[in-house]
């Protein structure tokens, strides 16, 4: 990996470093995932799940402080649905898009070639190892330099969520996903959406579990996740980030046409 080749994003994390050079080595490990370890056992280093656990808790703590200051009339509850709404696997996916991570994540060849550079969970795993990488190169301000570039327009959606200033699917975010979906499909006319499941993967003290879910007979997202509900949630989250993004991008022509 060279730094010519990084997309802009990653380039000034390791500019921005306290240490260059111990920064490019950690992200190097935010980058690696799993399959790609499995394929190269003779290589150096390790893959990004470390990491991840690290930077969830960096996430959290650096969102939650901005929604507790934002909006300071915010219960508990609407405070921790707000966070969800910021930091759940299709946001942090959207994330990842908006720095194009996908593109420098090293993956097996396997992982590569079913699409894994898109996948939403690949994605949001990735980008929570990245601001991991970037607190333990730069401390908070790193990472929160990371997240105003490529999560910042999720967690100001959060707030005008929670209060109210913003209507539709915005709005609707805040509530459950599986019930977000289900009032976006049935507000087109459809049947409920319905959940499939397919045999957990991994050891049986490390279950993974996998759902898909479908309306009218076409798939609208994947999920995994540690339970069958964890992974239906997941599933749901990737399926209102489909069902947005074609929005999304209208916007964006429609805005740079005027």
């Amino acid at each position: 990996m060279t730094e010519e080749v990084l997309p802009p994003a990653l380039a000034r994390l390791i500019e921005h470093a306290a240490d260059p050079v111990s920064a490019r080595v950690l992200l190097t490990e935010a980058l690696t995932h799993r399959t790609w370890v499995n394929e190269h056992p003779s290589a150096r280093g390790r893959d990004n799940q470390r990491l991840e656990l690290l930077g969830d808790a960096v996430l959290e703590l650096i969102v939650t402080h901005r929604l507790f200051e934002q909006l300071p009339t915010a219960d508990e509850g609407l405070l921790s649905r707000a966070r969800a709404t910021a930091v759940n696997e299709a946001a942090l996916a959207r994330a990842a898009r908006t720095i194009d991570l996908g593109s420098a994540i090293r993956l097996g060849r396997g992982e590569a070639a079913s699409g894994g550079r898109e996948r939403a969970r690949t994605l949001a795993d990735a980008f929570e190892a990245l601001v991991a990488a970037a607190y333990l190169a730069g401390g908070l301000p790193l990472a929160e330099e990371l997240l105003d570039a490529a999560l910042g327009e999720a967690i100001a959606a959060a707030v005008r969520g929670a209060t109210g200033a913003a209507s539709g699917l915005v709005d609707a975010r805040v509530k459950d996903a599986k019930s977000v979906l289900q009032e976006i499909v049935q507000r087109e006319g459809g049947p409920p959406p319905v959940y499939q499941h397919e045999d957990p993967s991994g050891p049986v003290h490390d279950r993974v579990f996998h759902a898909r879910v479908v309306a009218n007979g076409r798939e609208l997202g994947r999920g995994d996740g540690r339970s069958r509900r964890e992974a239906e949630m997941h599933a749901a989250e990737e399926a209102i980030d489909a069902l947005q993004r074609p929005v999304e991008e209208m916007e964006e022509q429609n805005d740079g046409s005027t």
